[in-house]
């Protein structure tokens, strides 16, 4: 899930018994980004965002860079699948 902050955007996904999970978008200049579990169980990441569409993908304890799920489907540009959204002006 994305949520529009006043700053930017805060990544939300709940992977239930996961240990690591990293992001690699054109937000991070894809780098990997670990998100934090909060208390909840969900795991949160805050980032930067100027509006226009963007691409993210997803890694949960080391496997393989996932779209995710619900997410349009698009290419990084070399191949790879990436999940795609839009941050509103």
């Amino acid at each position: 899930m994305v949520q529009r902050l006043p700053s930017g955007i805060r990544l939300s996904l709940a992977a239930a018994g996961a240990n690591r999970v990293d992001v690699r978008s054109d937000l991070t200049g894809w780098m990997d980004a670990p998100m934090a579990r909060g208390l909840d169980g969900i795991w949160q990441l805050d980032l930067a965002a100027s509006p226009g569409v963007h691409r993210l993908a997803l890694r949960v304890d080391g496997g393989a860079w996932l779209p995710p799920s619900g997410f349009p489907v698009g290419s990084d540009g070399y191949g790879e699948a990436v999940g795609l959204f839009v941050v509103e002006p």
